[in-house]
């Protein structure tokens, strides 16, 4: 499982960088993405042989050979920025049909392939690859997903029905692989969602409960909740239910990451306005702290583009500050910044004070130092004034004039600056007219 764990983390390292890259670069994230999925396939025992060349005369480029249960399947992985064209497919059966009867082809890739390209596995042939791509990279990765099982259970779908893909996420909702979930867990589950009060049963079950069981029972709780909430199905006690549960298995968890904190982040921070699971955020938002640093790196950006598309929304913006606020000091630099830059624009606005917004613009801005929001308020400057300063630098003795006239406008932020506002403001403005040159 270390190995696993291992590997996730520099896929997620990996899937943090910037969606565009230099050529150089973009073929390096595909030379390493090859090597994470070859590390993924050695750590489920199915790599029979690595990347290599065929010794035919043909010198064909093999990402991989696996055996998944006495079937041999060529690999081949990709990671481009847009879509691929039929052609990388139609090479990739030709490599597949020119090798012996029974072989058969795992095509992997991070985009997402159209409905086209997938059509084309079958077009006119037999069909011998399959396909696991876009959203199901994201669930192969994980540390708790089995990868083998999955497998397994795309050659029997495609196999045994006319269809060309099995989503990962299909898998995990087959009836099948929920029965092999613990029955003394799902019994516990079950319990939890009798119609009365069971607050005190609940502390009474987990008395000697370890954290390995309290960790499933917590993955099948968030499961439980957010297919519960998307149907509609959840009554008020069973929701109490289920997060009183939740709370006292998690008071089970040492202070390290567990694989179900990740669940629980992965899933809730897509959307924390609306997430499914967002009830439970209160009692998790203490974990968030030993996520490791690439992880909280990838939902500290999904957390700014969050609040990048929300500010202005007032609703929103009390909803994202409740989320923000308990895992502040966890956060990453960048996204500490990012915040702190729209928290400042709150201080010239008419937002009023008790709102949770402003709340916690309040608290971030009364710890921070002039050093680090200096910058900050110069760029908001820059952008707030920019458009209007050809007009205003017309006439000759604007340097006098202009300055104080733009410092008594933005006097809120003059706490924030390490000189006088004023004496900023003509700095700022002749960079924008330097720049302008």
């Amino acid at each position: 499982m270390k190995d696993r764990e291992k590997i996730y983390e520099g896929f997620l390292e990996l899937d943090g960088l910037p969606k565009k890259l230099g050529r150089e670069d973009a073929k390096k994230r595909g030379l390493q993405f090859e090597r994470l999925a070859l590390e993924l396939f050695e750590a489920e025992k199915l790599v029979k042989k690595k990347s290599y060349h065929t010794s035919d005369n043909r010198s064909e480029q093999i990402d991989g050979a696996l055996y998944v249960d006495g079937t041999r399947a060529l690999l081949e992985v990709k990671w481009v920025d847009s879509g691929l064209a039929a052609s990388n497919l139609y090479a990739f059966l030709g490599k597949v049909e020119n090798k012996f009867l029974g072989t058969i082809g795992i095509f992997l890739s991070r985009v997402n392939l159209s409905d086209n390209f997938l059509r084309s596995l079958k077009a006119g042939r037999r069909q011998s690859v399959i396909v696991i791509h876009g959203k199901d990279i994201d669930h192969i990765f994980k540390p708790n997903f089995p990868v083998t099982e999955y497998i397994r259970s795309i050659i029997d779908h495609i196999s045994f029905d006319n269809n060309t893909h099995f989503s990962a996420s299909d898998f995990l909702d087959n009836v099948k692989f929920k029965k092999q979930k613990s029955q003394k867990n799902h019994r516990l589950i079950k319990k939890a969602l009798i119609e009365k009060d069971q607050t005190n049963i609940i502390c009474e079950w987990l008395e000697d409960v370890d954290e390995e069981t309290a960790i499933t029972i917590v993955d099948q709780i968030i499961n439980e909740y957010s297919i519960g909430q998307s149907k509609e199905k959840l009554s008020a006690i069973t929701k109490e239910n289920l997060i009183c549960l939740c709370k006292e298995c998690l008071n089970k968890f040492h202070s390290k990451e567990t694989n179900a904190d990740k669940a629980f982040f992965d899933q809730v921070s897509t959307d924390f306005i609306k997430s499914n699971i967002l009830d439970l955020y209160d009692i998790f938002s203490t974990r968030f702290q030993f996520l490791n640093k690439p992880f909280r790196t990838k939902l500290g950006k999904r957390l700014q583009r969050q609040w990048d598309t929300h500010t202005g929304d007032y609703y929103s913006e009390n909803t994202l500050a409740e989320i923000t606020l308990p895992i502040w000091e966890s956060l990453d630099k960048e996204t500490k910044e990012f915040l702190t830059k729209i928290f400042l624009s709150f201080v010239d606005s008419g937002r009023r004070s008790h709102y949770p917004q402003m709340r916690l613009a309040s608290k971030v801005l009364k710890s921070s130092t002039t050093q680090e929001t200096d910058h900050l308020v110069r760029e908001l400057l820059k952008e707030n004034i920019s458009c209007w300063i050809e007009e205003d630098t017309k006439e000759k003795d604007w340097k006098n004039k202009i300055p104080k006239w733009y410092s008594r406008q933005y006097a809120k932020w003059a706490n924030y600056l390490v000189k006088n506002i004023e004496d900023t403001i003509l700095e700022v403005i002749e960079n924008i007219l330097e720049n302008d040159c």
